[in-house]
């Protein structure tokens, strides 16, 4: 396995003050490169002081706990109190959940309410819906928001605890990792973030666009360790057009169990190599292609491509397969395939002719920064191919540029940070 290689971007960083403590020391120091620090805190100084009714919508209560249990499942509990002031502002669909694009998620404890003018009407899980997600940011494909129906005729407040449950992803149950955005849809005059990890479990956390004026203390309880995030007076997040990608434009929390990313890479190392096996019909197409060629490069590029400009490309992985390629085998048969599933394609047939092929992950176009804890966030796969003979070491190849010689790699997906996984330290 090997650690993350290319470019790496630098996010520059400025020192500013946020939400104050009672002694008026800042909680919070916001440092985002081109958002100024009092469009994320209502609490910061050159605002004049806010009563709650002044806000189209506000949580007064807004408390997230993320629980990781030692099966690799997941719980998220989320309490929240929403004061709805005027009510044409809020979304016709509210979310109040999410499920996970890899795996299965139940719903497991629901209280919702909306209380407006003396009437209470209580919501039903029955009544909860699916609302598709954009999915370009992770190979996560099929995530969706569980989402209600509201009542925009009235003022009013909106009370739940929703709980849910995601099952553990195959080959995935030791990673523990994950994120979440600080703001949301409405300000908050109270949030927080806990994260409960079975005890020992050693965590790194990345606080982006944000430093707290401590790290909270890991609190010990029953069999987890928690670590609790609290946060002030803050700011709904703010679109425009032309954003950069949403990790890289509003203050998150990320967190890893995951040491290094050479780590991440040989828990990523498992879970692919069954899938990159040859059978004989592989292995003579293989040969046939690169007959007569002598160079690893050229013996490469023949296998590339036959298989880029042979097989479809089709970008729809439900279930699993949204981190784990389809077997080698399956794409051969099917000629078809999304990018891990060419690419897993080409390295069996590569690896069959002797070629030193391994599945590489990148964030292709305008996605995010990589994090500085390690998870597998990536959308796209390619291929690296070892070669002492090749000035560089090795050369890269995207599986779903088709044409022919098809390298360099394309530059939407040129001169970034690319997770190269193999078997060897280092």
């Amino acid at each position: 396995m090997r650690a993350i290689t290319g470019l790496f971007v630098l996010t520059a960083l400025l020192g500013l003050t946020g939400a104050k403590k009672d002694d008026d020391t800042p909680r919070i120091r916001w440092e985002h490169p081109w958002v100024a620090e009092r469009l994320f805190d209502y609490g910061h100084s050159s605002w004049r002081p806010m009563k709650d009714s002044e806000f189209s919508a506000l949580y007064r209560t807004n408390d997230l706990l993320i629980q990781h249990l030692p099966d690799g499942s997941r719980t998220r509990r989320w309490e929240f109190e929403l004061v709805v002031n005027d009510p044409s502002r809020m979304p016709a669909f509210f979310r109040i959940a999410d499920t996970a694009g890899v795996t299965e998620t139940e719903v497991t404890d629901f209280d919702v309410r909306w209380i407006s003018n003396g009437v209470t009407r209580v919501f039903d899980e029955s009544e909860l819906f699916k609302k598709s997600q954009s999915s370009s940011s992770s190979y996560i494909s099929d995530r969706a928001g569980l989402s209600l129906n509201l009542d925009r005729r009235r003022p009013g407040t909106l009370k739940g605890v929703v709980q849910t449950i995601d099952s553990p992803h195959a080959g995935f149950e030791g990673l523990i990792a994950g994120h979440e955005f600080l703001q949301g849809g409405a300000a908050s005059k109270s949030r927080t973030i806990t994260v409960e990890v079975p005890k020992g479990t050693q965590l790194q956390f990345e606080t982006r666009f944000f430093t707290p004026s401590e790290m909270p203390e890991k609190e010990e309880v029953g069999e987890f360790d928690r670590y609790r995030f609290d946060f002030e007076t803050l700011l709904s997040g703010r679109w425009e057009k032309d954003m950069p990608h949403a990790f890289d434009s509003y203050p998150s929390l990320w967190w890893s169990n995951q040491a290094s990313w050479e780590d991440l890479a040989a828990l990523l190392d498992t879970v692919w190599e069954p899938e990159l096996e040859a059978n004989e019909a592989m292995v003579a197409y293989a040969e046939e292609l690169t007959a007569g060629l002598e160079q690893s490069a050229d013996k490469a590029l023949a296998i590339h491509d036959a298989v880029a400009d042979g097989w479809d490309y089709l970008g729809f992985y439900p279930g699993e397969s949204g981190w784990i390629p389809h077997p080698a085998t399956q794409c051969f048969v099917d000629r078809i395939g999304d990018c891990k599933d060419k690419t897993a394609l080409m390295i069996a047939m590569m690896r069959a002719v002797g070629l030193d092929a391994h599945p590489t992950l990148v964030n292709a176009r305008n996605a995010f920064v990589l994090s500085s804890a390690p998870q597998p966030y990536f959308n796209h796969a390619i291929v690296r191919v070892d070669d002492p003979g090749h000035p560089e070491g090795g050369f890269f190849l995207d599986s779903t540029d088709a044409g022919i010689g098809a390298m360099p790699v394309p530059a939407w997906i040129a001169d970034r940070p690319a997770l190269v996984i193999d078997d060897v330290a280092g």
